[in-house]
């Protein structure tokens, strides 16, 4: 009796009683499955042979490897011999149940319904929410599974070292996405769609340097023009910018069309519309375009009117033709003859050089030569007495809204463009504007002269108080060299206290308005005619058939020329 109880006790297997074992088997959330689960596992064949497969062959590592335990569990390729060896002693193993496959039904049902897939539990689910950690990936193959249910916490061992095929999700496809043989490293790889692109917008009218009609009759400063445009259909709105900052918007029809009103000061203006979509959260800008608003070509002169326009009869013989005469002086005194003087010549135009009688504010100016302004025949530009620099804030604002820190007109029958530059102001920005101005093919259409009038000179005789400062002298040459060919370019400035003309007949300097005298100045070769002892003035005549100078001179405030 004693040898057959020995006999029974070693040919069970040592794994048995591994206590790491018993921890390693799976423990069900349901106390009554998980007690049926133990019925039924401690009869299944297969689980008992791979428990004596795992136990036997690894005799040294049964008791400390919980981990090969647990994922060695129902391997069935490793049914062999086993079952055999533990057919007949199966109901002295009931209290091993735990180490069985929870998934595989009792080995009696099994032997009589081999081809019966139904059962308590899934072949690989469990019924309720179970941790079945211990179902292989091979055990699932064998078993034709539809699918695989991994914890995504398993151990490093359970784990396939080689990563999941990726799985690339079209975006207007809604199938699910396959869950690879691993349950593991799933990546989603979504192609980006292509970010919509706003058109830009196009200003239909006006054009690229159209010139706008000023009403100058009735002393208008500024005036209404319609800006017309397209634009994608399905735009939202559209922004109209002036120079920069934004002054309207309207909402465009189905088609993109769209147009609106704004009004417009007298000088270039740059103009670009701004589109917006709010489909795309997405705008674009136009491309910029210049206009001029302007005062409309005066009607050619009457020779019977009395006011100055015909039968100048002028030094050099042009008795009879129609001249246009523009009088200029700076570094005025308002106190002298020099307005009497100048009135007397009837000029179409007087230009005031800077310098404006040296006060504080401008009110000795206006006063003085208020009556040229009211008939629109002064023009002016801000001398450095004027400017915020040397001046002070208040008559940089009064110079600025009574002359214009910049401006342009043309004259003598629009053969003559006349552009007056401040000479203490932005000078990059007022290069760039007049540079606009000479290369604009409507603006410059019949123009045979132009005339550059500003306080600060680019050339001057040797010896001068105020020599040609570097960033005027590369402003000039800028604008000049834009220039169309064939066309004359006249420099007329002030700032120095005397009277002098160039040998080329091109370059003047009428700074004897009055001024304190300041210079001792002779004449040269360069300039050969040069007075830095009398006040006086400049009076350029032209012939309006051609734009061409039919005469230079200076004048005393006695009326007598200055030889």
């Amino acid at each position: 009796m004693v040898i057959l109880l020995f006999c029974i006790v070693i040919s069970i297997p040592s794994g048995i009683f591994s206590n790491n074992l018993l921890q390693s088997a799976p423990v069900f959330a349901d106390d009554d499955s998980s007690s049926a689960d133990d019925d039924s596992s401690s009869n299944d064949d297969d689980s008992s042979s791979a428990d004596d497969d795992s136990s036997s062959n690894d005799d040294d590592s049964s008791s400390n490897d919980d981990d090969s335990s647990s994922n060695d569990t129902c391997d069935n390729e490793k049914q062999t011999s086993d079952k055999a060896e533990f057919d007949d002693s199966n109901s002295n193993n009931q209290n091993v149940g735990d180490e069985s496959c929870p998934g595989e039904k009792d080995a009696d049902d099994e032997a009589g319904n081999e081809d019966n897939n139904d059962s308590t539990f899934d072949k690989c689910s469990i019924n309720g929410d179970t941790d079945i950690d211990t179902v292989s990936d091979a055990e699932a193959k064998d078993k034709n599974c539809d699918s695989i249910i991994s914890k995504p916490d398993l151990p490093k061992e359970s784990q396939n070292d080689d990563k999941a095929p990726v799985s690339e999700v079209p975006n207007n496809s809604s199938a699910e996405v396959p869950v690879p043989a691993s349950g593991l490293n799933i990546t989603l790889q979504q192609t980006q769609p292509q970010q919509f692109v706003l058109p830009p917008p196009v200003i239909t009218s006006p054009g690229e340097g159209d010139s706008i009609d000023l009403d100058c009759e009735q002393e208008a400063t500024s005036t209404s023009v319609l800006i017309q445009g397209t634009s994608e259909p399905g735009t939202t709105a559209v922004l109209i910018f002036v120079d920069g900052s934004f002054r309207a918007g309207t909402f465009p029809d189905a088609n993109g069309n769209w147009q609106i009103t704004i009004d417009l000061t007298e000088g270039t203006h740059t103009i670009h519309a701004l589109a917006q979509m709010s489909s795309c959260e997405c705008q674009s800008s136009s491309t910029p375009l210049t206009v001029i608003v302007e005062c409309p070509p005066s009607e050619p002169p009457n020779d019977d009117e009395d006011g100055g326009h015909g039968n100048h009869d002028d030094d050099n013989g042009h008795g009879s033709s129609d001249i246009t005469i523009i009088d200029a002086a700076g570094d005025l005194d308002c106190s002298n003859n020099l307005h009497d003087q100048v009135k007397k010549d009837k000029p179409d135009y007087f230009v005031a050089l800077g310098d404006l009688c040296y006060k504080s504010n401008l009110s000795d100016f206006k006063e003085t030569f208020g009556d040229f302004k009211k008939a629109d025949k002064l023009k002016c530009v801000i001398g450095e007495n004027e400017s915020e620099k040397i001046g002070n804030k208040k008559i940089f604002k009064e110079a600025q809204k009574y002359c214009g820190d910049h401006w342009h007109l043309k004259t003598a029958n629009n053969n003559v463009l006349l552009i007056g530059l401040n000479t203490d102001g932005d000078i990059d920005a007022q290069s760039q504007w007049a540079q606009s101005l000479v290369t604009n093919g409507k603006l410059m259409k019949g123009v045979e002269s132009v005339m550059l009038f500003s306080h600060k000179p680019v050339h001057t005789p040797s010896g001068s108080e105020h020599q040609a400062e570097n960033s005027i002298v590369q402003m000039y040459s800028k604008i000049e060299n834009k220039l169309p060919q064939g066309i004359q370019v006249y420099e007329i400035s002030a700032h120095n206290h005397f009277m002098a003309e160039s040998d080329n007949n091109r370059w003047f300097i009428s700074g004897a308005g009055g001024g304190e005298k300041l210079d001792n100045i002779n004449s040269s070769s360069q300039w050969p005619f040069v007075n830095d002892e009398k006040e006086g003035y400049l009076k350029i005549k032209i012939d309006e058939d051609n734009g061409k100078i039919i005469s230079s001179q200076f004048y005393g405030i006695n009326g007598k020329i200055i030889d």
